[in-house]
């Protein structure tokens, strides 16, 4: 397997473990609506 493909898979990884995770934490902590306008 060559470097880009694994600096890629990694990437792939990270980026659904990262999506995860914020998708769990804002869901069990809701955003507060602030109106600004």
């Amino acid at each position: 397997m060559g470097g880009m493909a694994l600096v890629a898979a990694c990437w792939g990884i990270w980026h659904l473990v990262s999506g995860l995770l914020l998708a769990g934490f804002w869901s069990s902590n809701p955003l507060k609506k602030q109106r600004t306008a």
